[in-house]
């Protein structure tokens, strides 16, 4: 596995900021301290068909009641077309927060982000710290339109929220397949930078597939892109060449120097998680594995040992021990991805749901072992059905 690791890169989160009543104006940035950047093979989500072809997908037609409208070629779309698309499916937003300055007086915050429609009636996805702390939200569409806007639920582990407008008969976007794009395929993004740029577009290519970055100190899996995304441009959509969503705007490498390093989050995570934020308003019942790890080296204490995430203790009673997970084995594999540190481990774990069955492998006494875990989680809850979503792949 090829590493590329930047100790000293900053990540931002691209939100735009301004303080306002009672706070200086202006337009400042939320950096965050990266430690590293690796790559890391994707968790396919389990949720989600094959997209449906395009003589299967229900927006076919672009919105055109004055006129006979025509089917679109989808594989034959220029950056143009992509953009006469997205452009109607794309919101920018704008959030407003109260608290006070040192003096104890009461301030208004206010924030711009982007955010994109996921359906005719007005549910919109975006980034949770776009709408982190917000007493008001307000969405713009693409011909000026302002609607207040209802939080439908946020996840931080994530950093995706749904919102709800009051509308009918919006358009919202064709989702794509995050798992099959490759580096090098063409990418176009559509968002509002520095919140006063509503639904500008800039173009560029998939660096890299499967990042790990660290926000927060929670890692979390990125689309790496050279598309110019600034302050503004969090929660928008990243396109295909084929007029679909797969990814998430939501990061910027930021350093002196560094120039065309941004991140999206994967569709097929992103709509995962905003499906059980619609359903239930919350991510509730995560999978926990009941482990306490350490990660190793080939070389250990003068013993070999695979890279992996070395188990030192195993809660009784946990998934983890129901599978047959002992203490001193090496989880080199969970649910079809090669596990070489905790971070790569706790990804993997966070794509799945709880109830589920994955296969692992462990490293034990010199031999590989296969497992299957049946991941359950601290909180004990019904298991709810899946609904039917109008963006289902």
């Amino acid at each position: 596995m090829e590493r590329r690791i930047r100790p000293l890169a900053l990540i931002s989160l691209i939100v735009a900021f301004t303080l306002i009543a009672g706070g200086t104006g202006g337009m400042v940035g939320y950096f965050l301290a990266q430690p590293g950047i690796e790559e890391f093979a994707a968790q396919p989500s389990p949720l989600f068909p094959t997209p449906a072809s395009p003589s299967q997908d229900p927006h076919l037609l672009i919105d055109q009641p004055s006129v006979p409208q025509t089917p679109i070629d989808y594989n034959a779309l220029t950056i143009q077309d992509i953009f006469v698309l997205g452009d109607k499916s794309t919101v920018a937003i704008s959030t407003t927060s109260g608290g006070s300055n040192i003096f104890g007086q009461p301030v208004s915050r206010e924030a711009a982000g982007s955010g994109f429609i996921l359906s005719a009636d007005g549910y919109i996805l975006t980034n949770q710290h776009v709408i982190e702390g917000a007493t008001g939200v307000t969405v713009m569409l693409y011909d000026g339109t302002e609607l207040p806007a209802e939080i439908i639920g946020s996840d931080f582990l994530t950093d995706i929220a749904v919102l709800k407008v009051n509308a009918e008969g919006l358009s919202p976007v064709r989702l794509g397949d995050s798992d099959k794009m490759a580096v090098g395929d063409q990418v176009v993004a559509i968002g509002n930078p520095l919140g006063e740029l509503a639904n500008s577009l800039t173009v560029g290519y998939i660096s890299a597939k499967k990042r790990i970055v660290s926000i927060d100190s929670v890692p979390r899996l990125m689309l790496q892109t050279d598309a110019s995304v600034s302050p503004g441009n969090s929660g928008g959509p990243l396109f295909n060449i084929s007029g679909e969503v797969i990814g998430v705007v939501a990061a910027k490498t930021v350093s002196s120097g560094v120039e065309g390093i941004g991140f999206a989050i994967p569709i097929n995570l992103a709509i995962d998680i905003a499906e059980e934020l619609i359903q239930n308003g919350s991510i509730g019942g995560r999978p926990l594995l009941g482990i306490t790890y350490q990660e190793v080296s080939a070389m250990t204490d003068g013993k070999e040992f695979p890279k992996g995430v070395y188990v030192s203790e195993v809660t009784s009673g946990s998934a983890a021990a129901k599978a047959g997970i002992k203490q001193g084995d090496v989880i080199t594999h969970f649910n079809g991805e090669r596990i070489t540190e905790g971070a790569e481990l706790l990804i993997a774990l966070n794509a799945c749901r709880v109830g589920q069955t994955v296969p692992a492998t462990v490293w034990r006494n010199g031999s590989e072992v296969p497992l299957t875990v049946t991941l359950e989680t601290e909180k004990t809850s019904e298991q709810q059905p899946q609904p039917t979503f109008p963006w289902g792949r």
